[in-house]
């Protein structure tokens, strides 16, 4: 019973054990982030059932990075970023869970790391040109490189693709002055893909400005570009005048035009203009173009004139004008003609110094900016002088006569004479004489005769007039007055008369008083009043007849002093005093003022109004604290009054301009004395201190023993004896502030300073607080008013600079007092760096990278943990530092502040880590070869410098003129031996082997081996039948194809040609093969003379490249062809290898030999024999009527091609003159040069074989015209039949071409085309290229259907290619050209 239940225990155990070894399978989820160098990885795995020591997260590359990357994780993670991948690579990644016997490994999910976006830079732009360059991040790859190029506005302009190893991009043919946008896309190994845009511009050719038109106000110009290239606009044309229209202006003119009316000019200015378009990088503006508006004609409008001037004015119409130039000159009389010249802000002139009574003809221009206006003309006359020594008088006839004599100066033309009575005109008349006569007169009238001198014109003189008749009156009448009465005295009339009549018509009484001849001449008249004027008159009577002119006379009598009423008012410089009269109603009032002192001012008068009997006087400009004596008189027709007289005083003046200094204990007032009389002036402070200062004495005083800050009261009046004091004027002084007694700084940010004021004195100041910076021009200050009963307070600087040293200054302030001050310095806090970052990371150090922060500092401050090194303190110019001498894959933090004088920023801090080193070469390199395979064995490097992960082996196969066979592997860390197997024969392999750790590969280590080639197979072809027509009496042509040999067994490096006569050797027919030890055979000069000649080789061996190079031999044959015997070797040693002439009339074969380098050789069958003939002359007579066959042929063809020749000239005349395009071709340095006009060119305007990293591309110029839609229609220009190189077109149809390419020379002629194939069939060309010839020749004149070449021959990747070769082999022509990735574009 005991066993058995041991027995079921043991069993129960088991299967416990056996039940726990199985671990569960993590399971890994989807991840949730990727980007270019991390994945995010998550799984699920339930361990509560069963410990585990740890998870493994595994990664490896699918395309490149193949390392197996694996990183252990503690049992209870569930996540892991996995970083310092690759971009663009897909990662296959599994998670692995560990306990302490077992291990489970999840499913594997492939996850895609993004791609970089490529950093874009433009290297370069031309007028049609421009170059771009990007790049990716250290150590990042991409698949391929996708770029597309638009032109704005045009979507998908050009796309290309590039391998992921070239990182820049030209494009040509591009329009001048046009925006493009090109974006490259990143497409990664796992066909993630990210693009980056930038815009970028071709140049802007120059700009060339015309003038289509001008006038007053406007012009309108044109533009285009220098050499007729593109502008893509819009424009902006800028204008501005160069004298007074200066306003700068600007108009834009759409894309699309070329020329723009400019408007609301003013004429006769002249305009800057320019024209300028932009891109979205530059801008490009034409030369200055000056124009001048054209001028308005100026108008007279308005004229005067004297004796001998002109006075003008014009309406000048203009805008601008320099000066105005007027001509002038007689019309009748010959004048001088003379120029008179007037600035052109002037209107107006006077012309002087002309004849007088002439008329003149005058001429008005204006000029400007070397222009003239159109001209206005006037014609005016000078005024003639007028008549002298007028007489008129009754002659004895009883007529009345009016004689005088003409101007004594000057031109006129005839004479006005008008008749007046003493009522009337009588007559009005002109004469040509010095005189006039009226037959009717009245002899009892008085007539009056004036007289006018005309010009021709119609100008009149200043009128002259004289009467007939004498008359007699009183003279010399003076006359007396006082307030009541006027007497009046007079002379008596001289001649005969019966009485004087003296009346006073405003006279109450005795108004008309008569005094005959025998009467005292005396008139009183009396009771008057007092201030009237009387108008008296004397008129002379005979017999009771007026026999004079009445004399008026309008004396005035004294008017009564006025009566002064009060002094009204008086001030410092004035006195005003009341007045009344009601007895002189026009009487106007005289005051004089006269001073104590005896000065006597100005007289005042005033004129009330008739009804006014009060008014006031008033006396200005008078002297303060002055007693004045005041009178006043009335005055009526200049008689005056007794005088009024009044005293008055002006009030006493205050001292002015007083001025205050203090110190901190005292207070000085000075001022100016008071304006005026006075005794003293007295200043009273209410402290309780009162001083008096004389006039003659010094006008200050002084308060002392005040405190500092502090203040009081002031009074200040004057003082005179006999007069009221001055008005007090009261005022606060003030003691200037002691400083403050402490300033410290309380608090430093980087925009503020906070300082801490003491100060227990100035109760009642206020505080400037300033902050400076000799590096800054603001400065900031803040105004603090304190509270009395506050003895510290803070003030805070706000808005401040960082970084910067602040010199502050506090100054005390009470009413404009200010302390001295007190100083003291802080410096702002800098801003701290925002970031850090790092690059250039190696095993020996790394480079930080950080953006300078804003404000000022004067360094920065770096510490690295952990090192013992001193980093010294950088220049605030420095955003980079680089660390050295570190250890490898090493984490080290790094500290990084900026600092202002001692004032260090807040820290930034980041950590980084070095990388691996740099591993050695590996050891012990050796390379084992067997037949086609060569097993390399290695061991590590000695210097490792961090932990292996890789080797790569770069496997390089050559073999010169051959295609290289080459390839890369990439081994784990334990793999040391790698077998290649297949290798090509006769290529020599190096081996280039690294060793990678995560950060770097190693130093190489090379080893070289060469898998010699087996021996041939004995060759079965047979050289060419030799062409009859190339064998002569001494030579023959024989031509080599890469068809004779077999390269199977290794490539073949040299060739040689042995000849030999055919009874020479027997029934052999060659095809041999041997080591090249044995391939020894003599020289023509050694066997020439033997009979028959035995085989002997022609030359030297011969690089059989040029034969492998002339065809392609999966494909096609091309013939080598090499005359034998064509030599003279008469100079050459025996021994020496020469291709010596053969022997006339002998029968010959040959063959050739192929040399595998220095191992083996294989020769060919022998040819068919060749026959030469006996003598020169043998066979011509067949050649002949070949070659007349041939002329004949020649002169139809050349007359078909000079026709078709001449079609195509018209038609591309037509094309041209049509589209106005100038052809042109692009040179291999990328400039434009006018393309060539021979016949050969006409259509095949340019072609051009080009070096592999060379691009050449053809097309027109650029025009204003659209430059895309050109390129459209060259492009789809028709040319039916094509013969393709490249990306080009060569070959149109019926034309004779010759084609230069460097040292490269093809003819082609071919004289029919249809249904777009290529006849070679009556075509005979030779193509030449290097030095290597190539003959394409008529045979016959088969139908040129029998020969095709269908669609085209494509050139690519240095080999020909077609896609239908010719099925009669027995009329195969060779057409294979190999041209190594060129490009030739045909227009």
């Amino acid at each position: 019973m005991i066993p058995t239940v041991f027995s079921v225990a043991a069993l129960l155990c088991l299967v416990c054990t056996c039940s726990a070894a199985v671990l569960e399978t993590p399971v890994l989820e989807d991840s949730t982030f990727q980007n270019e160098t991390a994945i995010q990885v998550d799984w699920q795995f339930d361990a509560s059932a069963q410990p585990i020591s740890h998870f493994i997260v595994m990664a490896t590359g699918k395309f490149f990075d193949t390392v197996t990357r694996e990183k252990t994780i503690e049992a209870s993670g569930r996540s892991l970023l996995l970083t310092e991948l690759k971009s663009g690579e897909t990662y296959a990644i599994s998670v692995l869970v560990v306990n302490g016997t077992d291990n489970s490994t999840s499913r594997e999910i492939e996850v895609n790391t993004m791609v970089f976006s490529p950093e874009i830079e433009t290297v370069s732009s031309s007028l049609s040109t421009l170059s771009f360059r990007w790049s990716l991040p250290d150590g990042e790859m991409a698949k391929s490189f996708n770029l597309n190029l638009s032109l704005e506005g045009v979507l998908n302009f050009d796309q290309k693709e590039l391998d992921g190893n070239t990182f820049d991009v030209t494009y040509y043919n591009l329009s001048s002055s046009s925006n493009y946008e090109i974006s490259v896309f990143n497409v990664g190994y796992n066909d993630e893909f990210i693009f980056s845009s930038a815009f970028y511009s071709t140049d802007i050719p120059d700009i060339r400005v015309g003038v289509v038109s001008i006038s007053n106000t406007q012009f309108t110009i044109n533009w285009w570009a220098e050499d007729l290239l593109y502008l893509a606009g819009p424009f902006l044309v800028e204008y501005y005048g160069e004298n007074i229209d200066t306003l700068n202006r600007n108009i834009t003119v759409d894309a699309n035009d070329r020329s723009t009316d400019v408007t609301g000019l003013i004429s006769g200015e002249t305009y800057v203009v320019t024209v300028s378009m932009s891109t979205r990088v530059s801008t490009k503006t034409s030369n200055l173009t000056y124009i001048t508006t054209a001028l308005g004609t100026p108008t007279f409008n308005n004229r005067s004139q004297t004796t001998t001037t002109f006075t003008l004015s014009w309406t000048s119409n203009n805008g601008f004008v320099e000066f105005y130039v007027l001509t002038y000159e007689g019309v009748d009389i010959e004048t001088r003609q003379q120029v008179l010249t007037v600035p052109g802000s002037d209107s107006e002139t006077t012309i002087t110094t002309l004849l007088t009574g002439v008329e003149y003809r005058v001429e008005i221009v204006a000029y400007s900016n070397n222009q003239f206006s159109p001209s206005d003309t006037i014609r005016i006359s000078t005024t003639p002088n007028p008549v002298e020594d007028l007489v008129v008088t009754f002659n004895e006839t009883g007529h009345l006569r009016a004689d005088w004599d003409a101007p004594s100066v000057g031109f006129f033309e005839n004479y006005e004479v008008e008749v007046h009575n003493s009522t009337s005109l009588v007559i009005t008349d002109t004469t040509y004489a010095n005189g006039y006569e009226y037959f009717d007169p009245d002899p009892e009238e008085t007539y009056t005769v004036y007289v006018t001198v005309l010009a021709k014109d119609g100008e009149r003189s200043i009128q002259k007039f004289a009467r007939n008749g004498v008359t007699t009156s009183v003279g010399d009448i003076v006359y007396e007055v006082n307030q009541t009465s006027i007497r009046l005295m007079w002379t008596p009339p001289t001649d005969t008369y019966t009485l004087v009549r003296v009346t006073c018509g405003s006279c109450s009484n005795d108004k008309v008083q008569d005094f005959y001849t025998n009467d005292v001449p005396d008139c009183i008249y009396t009771n008057l009043s007092p201030g009237v004027a009387y108008f008296i008159t004397f008129e002379t009577f005979l017999n009771e007849e007026s026999i004079s002119e009445t004399i008026a006379l309008l004396p005035s009598t004294i008017p009564d002093t006025p009566t002064v009423e009060s002094a009204n008012s008086a001030g410092l410089d004035f006195i005003v005093v009341t007045l009344s009269d009601a007895t002189c109603t026009s009487c106007k009032y005289i005051g004089q003022p006269t001073s104590e002192l005896g000065q006597t001012l100005g007289s005042v008068t005033i004129e009330p109004e008739s009804s006014q009997t009060t008014f006031d006087m008033r006396f200005d400009q008078l002297q303060p604290g002055t007693r004045y004596n005041i009178s006043v008189v009335a005055e009526r027709n200049g008689v005056l009054s007794l005088p009024a007289e009044i005293v008055q005083q002006t009030t006493l003046a205050q001292a002015t301009n007083i001025i205050k200094k203090a110190n901190t204990t005292a207070v000085m007032l000075s001022w100016t004395p008071p304006q005026g009389l006075y005794d003293m002036v007295t200043v009273s402070c209410f402290c309780g201190v009162t001083h008096t200062r004389t006039s003659d004495a010094e006008q200050l005083v002084v308060f002392s023993e005040l405190n500092s800050g502090s203040s009081e009261f002031v009074t200040v009046h004057t003082e005179r004896q006999g007069f009221e004091d001055s008005t007090k004027e009261i005022f606060l002084i003030y003691t200037v502030p002691e400083p403050a007694e402490d300033v410290n700084i309380l608090h430093v940010t980087t925009s503020s300073i906070t300082v801490q004021i003491r100060d227990h004195d100035c109760t009642g100041c206020f505080y400037h607080v300033t902050a400076m910076s000799s590096d800054l021009d603001n400065h900031t200050v803040v105004m603090h008013d304190r509270l009395a009963s506050v003895s510290i307070f803070d003030v805070e600087l706000i808005d401040l600079y960082p970084g910067t040293e602040y010199f502050i200054q506090v100054v005390a302030e009470i009413e404009g007092l200010r302390s001295s001050p007190f100083n003291i310095t802080a410096t702002t806090t800098p801003i701290a760096i925002e970031d850090i970052r790092f690059s250039q990371i190696t095993s020996s150090g790394f480079t930080m990278f950080w953006d300078k922060p804003e404000g000022d500092f004067d360094g920065y401050v770096i510490t690295l943990q952990p090192s013992d090194s001193e980093i010294p303190t950088l220049s605030e110019f420095s955003t980079y530092y680089t660390f050295k001498d570190l250890l490898p894959y090493t984490e080290y933090t790094v500290t990084l502040a900026a600092v202002a004088g001692t004032s260090p920023s807040a820290d930034t801090v980041g950590t980084i880590t070095t990388s691996q080193g740099i591993p050695g070469p590996v050891t012990n390199v050796a390379a084992k070869q067997s037949e086609s395979t060569i097993v390399v064995t290695f061991n590590p490097p000695l210097e490792v410098f961090g932990v292996i992960e890789a080797y790569t082996i770069n496997k390089i196969g050559e073999f010169p003129g051959l295609p290289s066979d080459s390839d890369v592997r990439l081994l784990n860390a334990h793999q040391t031996v790698v077998a290649y197997e297949n290798l090509l024969a006769g290529y020599n392999y190096t081996f280039v082997i690294q060793a990678k750790n995560a950060d770097n590969i190693g130093v190489s280590a090379y080893i070289s081996s060469v898998i010699p080639p087996n021996e041939p197979e004995p060759s079965t072809m047979k050289p060419e039948k030799v062409a009859e027509n190339s064998i002569t009496n001494s030579s023959f042509t024989v031509s080599i194809n890469d068809l004779l040999f077999s390269e199977d067994n290794g490539p073949v490096s040299t060739f040689v040609i042995i000849v030999a006569e055919q009874q020479a050797i027997g029934d052999s027919k060659g095809g041999e093969t041997g080591a090249y030890q044995d391939a020894t055979l003599p020289s023509w000069g050694q066997v020439i003379n033997n009979n028959p000649t035995p085989r002997y080789q022609t030359s030297e061996p011969i690089d059989y490249s040029i034969v492998r190079n002339a065809g392609n031999r999966k494909k096609r044959a091309t013939d080598v062809t090499i005359n034998v015997g064509s030599v003279d070797c008469s100079a050459a040693s025996a021994t020496t290898f020469c291709n010596g002439p053969l022997k006339p009339g002998k029968t010959y074969v040959y063959q050739f030999r192929g040399y595998y380098n220095t191992d083996y050789y294989s020769d060919t069958l022998y040819s068919e024999p060749i026959t030469l003939t006996d003598s020169e002359n043998d066979g011509k007579g067949d050649s002949e009527e070949k070659d007349k066959e041939v002329v004949i042929i020649s002169i139809v063809l050349g007359l078909i091609i000079l026709l078709l020749i001449g079609v195509m000239i018209i038609l591309v005349y037509s094309y041209r003159t049509k589209n106005k395009v100038l052809r042109t071709i692009v040179g291999k340095d990328g400039t434009f040069r006018e393309a060539p006009t021979t016949r050969a060119d006409v259509n095949l305007v340019s072609m051009k074989i080009m070096k592999p990293e060379e691009r050449w591309d053809l097309n027109f110029a650029q025009f204003e015209s659209n430059f895309i839609q050109e390129r459209k229609g060259s492009a789809n220009t028709s040319i039916e039949n094509l013969v393709e190189i490249g990306n080009g077109h060569v070959g149109p149809g019926g034309i004779e071409n010759e084609i230069d390419i460097e040292e490269t020379s093809f003819t082609l002629q071919q004289n029919e085309m249809s249904n777009g194939h290529v006849g070679t069939a009556g075509m005979e060309g030779d193509l030449e290229i290097g030095e290597t010839s190539f003959t394409l020749q008529q045979k016959d004149n088969r139908d040129s259907t029998d020969v095709l070449i269908e669609n085209n021959i494509e050139m690519s990747n240095g080999h020909a290619k077609t896609e239908e070769l010719i099925e009669d082999e027995d009329k195969k022509e060779d057409a294979s050209v190999a041209i190594s990735k060129s490009t030739i574009d045909i227009e």
